[in-house]
C-alpha cells in the first residue's frame, strides 16, 4: 500500500457518495503513516464535493500541521470553497498560498472558475491577467474565463479568449463545449453549429 493507492480508493468511494468509507480509509492510511499529499488532497476534495466544509477545513489544517503545504492541497480547499460560492474564504486561501507554492496554475484556474460561476467576471479576468503575466495559462484556465464571460453575457469577450487560447496552442475540448453552449444560449445557433463542425474537423474529440 502507498499514499497513491489509498488516495485512489478514497476518490473512488467519495465519488460514489460513500464519504464515510473514504474517511475510514484515510484514517487507516494516517495510522499506518502512509497518508501523504495525495491522500490529504483526495480527502479534502471528497468533503468539498459533499459540502462538508468543516471536515474539509479540518483535514486541510491537519495537512498544514504535517508540513504538506502543496499546490494540490491548496487547490483542493480553494476549489471546495469556490464551488460553494464561498468566494471570500477561497480568496483568502489563495492569497495565503501564493507565496508558498511555486506552481499556482491549478489554484488560479479553480478561483477563476469560482468567480466565473458566481457571475463575477471582472474578478475572474483580473486573476487571469495575473496568471498571464506570471506565466502561460493552461487550456483549463482559458476555458474557465470563456465560461465566466459567457455567464455574464459577454459573448464577444468569450470569443476573444477562445481565439487567444487557440493562437497559443492551448485550447482544450472543454473550451469548445463551453463556447458552443454560450452561442446556443444567446441564440447564435449557426455559430454553434459552425464551431461544432470546426471541432470535428480538428478532431478535438
Amino acid at each position: 500500500a502507498s499514499d497513491g493507492m489509498y488516495a485512489a480508493l478514497l476518490e473512488k468511494h467519495a465519488k460514489t457518495g460513500n464519504i464515510q468509507r473514504a474517511r475510514e480509509l484515510f484514517d487507516e492510511a494516517t495510522a499506518n503513516r502512509l497518508a501523504g499529499e495525495f491522500c490529504y488532497t483526495a480527502m479534502i476534495d471528497g468533503y468539498g464535493k459533499t459540502g462538508r466544509m468543516r471536515e474539509a477545513e479540518a483535514v486541510f489544517g491537519a495537512a498544514r500541521q504535517r508540513g504538506f503545504v502543496t499546490a494540490a492541497i491548496f487547490t483542493a480547499i480553494v476549489d471546495a470553497h469556490g464551488k460553494r460560492g464561498e468566494l471570500q474564504r477561497a480568496q483568502e486561501l489563495f492569497d495565503e498560498a501564493k507565496p508558498l507554492c511555486a506552481d499556482r496554475q491549478s489554484m488560479y484556474t479553480a478561483l477563476i472558475d469560482a468567480y466565473g460561476k458566481a457571475g463575477e467576471w471582472k474578478a475572474a479576468e483580473r486573476l487571469f491577467d495575473e496568471l498571464r503575466a506570471s506565466g502561460r495559462p493552461s487550456g483549463h484556465s482559458y476555458a474557465a474565463l470563456v465560461y465566466a464571460h459567457g455567464k455574464a453575457g459577454n459573448v464577444k469577450q468569450a470569443q476573444q479568449v477562445f481565439n487567444e487560447a487557440k493562437e497559443r496552442g492551448v485550447l482544450s475540448p472543454i473550451a469548445y463545449v463551453t463556447l458552443m453552449k454560450i452561442y446556443r444560449s444567446s441564440g447564435r445557433r449557426q455559430q454553434a453549429q459552425s464551431l461544432l463542425r470546426q471541432a470535428r474537423a480538428e478532431r478535438v474529440w
